[in-house]
């Protein structure tokens, strides 16, 4: 992510470029929902620790075709992993033959799972919101292209970084 955009907090003021951020494709007409997560503390209790933190959701424009391909990843992946993972599970209670057909099975599942949501990730990753305080947040963006229209349209700041690392 080398392209940084410093905003204010401010998520009404806010106007996007009409095309996709994560394909500089056609017209975004769709949204894609991304949740950003902030540590605040670990609180540690007599039995277990409790850990704090600040939930925001953001909405950016994408792509029907975007939005289709992180929609679809994230309903198919799960249950792709979880369920030959319960047969087998299953198989094992019942004592049916051929139990190991079920280990690969499951194996494989979890792993094309896990690549479906690497994907997905991967997608999102190509606009999103890098840091959020308290009167500023930090928006990181892949294209240059839409990171300087963006900024315009805003009228504040992008920077190129070689390297951005979120520390939380």
């Amino acid at each position: 992510m080398p392209y940084v955009i410093e905003l204010t907090n401010d998520r009404d003021a806010l106007r996007f470029p009409s095309r996709c951020p994560y394909c500089l494709g056609v017209e975004a007409s769709e949204s894609i929902e991304v949740r950003y997560s902030k540590p605040l503390a670990l609180l540690p209790t007599s039995a277990i620790a409790v850990f704090i933190s600040h939930e925001s959701r953001f909405r950016f424009p994408a792509c029907a075709h975007c939005a289709k391909k992180v929609k679809v990843l994230g309903k198919v992946a799960p249950p792709l992993a979880l369920v030959p993972a319960a047969v087998m599970v299953f198989a094992l209670f019942l004592n049916w033959p051929f139990i190991n057909w079920f280990i690969y099975v499951a194996i494989a599942g979890a792993a094309l799972a896990g690549g479906m949501l690497c994907y997905r990730q991967w997608i999102q990753f190509k606009f999103r919101v890098g840091y959020l305080g308290t009167d500023s947040a930090l928006l990181y963006a892949r294209h240059r292209e839409y990171a300087q229209e963006f900024a315009q349209l805003n009228h504040v700041p992008m920077r190129f970084r070689w390297l951005v690392l979120r520390w939380f």
